[in-house]
């Protein structure tokens, strides 16, 4: 791997891009964990690293608890669980050991191959932003929708609009995800990916990848998408040094003075969006917090059940009652799951991670997004988040190239 744009930085983007496609059906995403893998294996450095003691004992730990969970949920008898889910337990089990898997072999990539990684994650980006722009464009000329999803899975992206809140677009393109919303979540956790890793080499991300993120983001017209892309934006701008802070500045100020109506339209239609949405969203969070009761609120149903009420409720024919159940956020997934003592995952996440403003913002956006823990697109921005990398060097372009660090420290810390 000797260089940035080789082959192998190659085969990471295509195995993160595989993993990434969290609609597209569990199986993909199982071959971009095995791909990711293999890459993994595929070099001296990285497999060395994955098969170091701290890294085994982390892939062990982690396997230990997710079979420990599954043998516990086959042991104890749970009254009220969803059939569904008791079906299938097994497959979720399986496919969380692949999650744990992705997360150890990604680890293990950016220790030894840090700056391919950060290369793959900034295409990836501009990939998926430019598959939206695309749709953008064949929506506004023909009205005709390009859709990644229904070909492979049979169901059909939900593009269109809501009629009621007057949209200053009638469509919102859905990239390579059934929904605006969770294009948002996955652009925005591989977002921060990328701006952390890049950080950890001692260098700025470049500009133009997280463009296309904020405004692909902005484009989807998803009232989720909205908040998250100006998190992303305003943080951004908070790691830029002052020079690019006002620059970042004054372009928004430009932005905003010559297109003030189509900035208020925006903004009507995304006050209206967040009223339409709020109700189911809030009787998720009212059945978490209110309608529980018990050690069913204090533990939840663990990562492979759940109250068959609550799942007829968020799955059931017609229109749901409550969203499902990682629409109103990962922080509120958690206490789905795990109850109230679910709270004590994003506390430990902040407990490991740096935390500046930029950091906090980070966090936020990936607290916020509908993507649940086993979604591995999930992890390439939370993974870079709780890291603990060495001091980053002084910017990369400030260094000749003959003291430019290679590779990131081996240690999982």
């Amino acid at each position: 791997m000797k260089s940035r744009f080789g082959a192998d930085t190659f085969y990471i983007f295509i195995a993160l891009l595989i993993a990434s496609l969290t609609s597209h059906r569990a199986y993909v995403e199982m071959a971009g964990i095995l791909l990711l893998w293999l890459c993994c294996m595929a070099t001296k450095d990285s497999r060395e690293i994955f098969f170091s003691p701290a890294y085994l004992i982390c892939t062990i730990s982690a396997a230990s608890v997710i079979s420990a969970c599954y043998l516990w949920f086959l042991m104890t008898a749970h009254w009220g669980v969803a059939p569904d889910l008791e079906k299938s337990a097994g497959n979720n089990y399986m496919f969380l050991l692949l999650v744990a898997l992705f997360m150890v072999s990604l680890r293990a990539l950016i220790a030894a191959r840090i700056h391919q990684v950060v290369t793959a994650l900034g295409m990836l980006l501009v990939l998926n932003s430019s598959i939206l722009f695309l749709q953008t464009a064949v929506l506004i000329v023909t009205k005709k929708y390009i859709d990644f999803v229904q070909p492979v899975t049979g169901e059909a992206s939900r593009y269109f609009n809501y009629e009621s809140v007057n949209p200053i677009f009638e469509f919102r393109p859905t990239g390579l995800y059934v929904e605006p919303s969770t294009f948002s979540a996955a652009v925005g956790v591989m977002a921060v990916g990328y701006i952390l890793l890049s950080r950890a080499q001692g260098s700025q991300p470049a500009k133009l990848p997280v463009l296309f993120a904020i405004v692909a983001m902005l484009i989807t017209q998803s009232a989720a998408a909205v908040v998250q892309a100006g998190v992303l934006l305003t943080a951004t701008v908070l790691i830029q040094d002052r020079s690019m802070k006002f620059w970042w500045s004054v372009l928004l100020a430009v932005v905003i003075v010559a297109s003030p109506g189509l900035i208020a339209a925006y903004l009507d239609s995304f006050l209206l969006k967040v009223g339409a949405d709020s109700g189911i969203r809030l009787a998720l969070m009212k059945f978490a917090y209110q309608t529980r009761h018990g050690w069913d609120f204090v533990f939840g149903y663990g990562p492979f059940g759940l109250e068959s009420s609550l799942y007829g409720l968020a799955s059931g024919a017609g229109s749901p009652q409550v969203s499902s159940l990682n629409d109103a956020g990962l922080f509120n997934f958690f206490i789905v799951k795990y109850g109230i003592a679910g709270v004590l995952i994003p506390i430990w996440i902040l407990s490991r991670m740096r935390r500046d403003v930029a950091g906090m913002l980070f966090f936020a956006l990936i607290m916020s997004s509908k993507l649940s823990y086993m979604n591995p697109v999930l992890f390439l921005g939370l993974l870079p988040l709780v890291s603990r990398f060495p001091t980053p060097a002084p910017l990369a372009e400030n260094i000749p190239t003959a003291r430019r660090p290679k590779t990131a420290s081996p240690m999982w810390t």
